[in-house]
């Protein structure tokens, strides 16, 4: 399957969602939130394995980073 450049999905689907940094750290999206003073996007990290909270980042950080939407292995919350 190839997605188009005019491709999107909601948002909220990136709660849940396992998200593996250039590192190869694997963390859970907890949540997603906005600041109001800048209209920053950020990011609730988890820790994959404890589940426990990592950090909060704006989402630009993360566009080289890989997703897996809807993970079976991971669950929802």
């Amino acid at each position: 399957m190839r997605l188009l450049p005019c491709s999107f999905v909601d948002i909220n689907c990136l709660k849940g969602a396992l998200l593996i940094n250039m590192n190869g750290a694997h963390f859970l999206c907890g949540g997603i939130g906005i600041s109001l003073e800048d209209m920053t996007i950020w990011v609730d990290l988890m820790d994959a394995e404890t589940r426990e909270h990592h950090s909060s980042i704006p989402i630009d950080r993360i566009e080289d980073w890989t997703v897996q939407f809807n993970s079976h292995k991971w669950g929802q919350f």
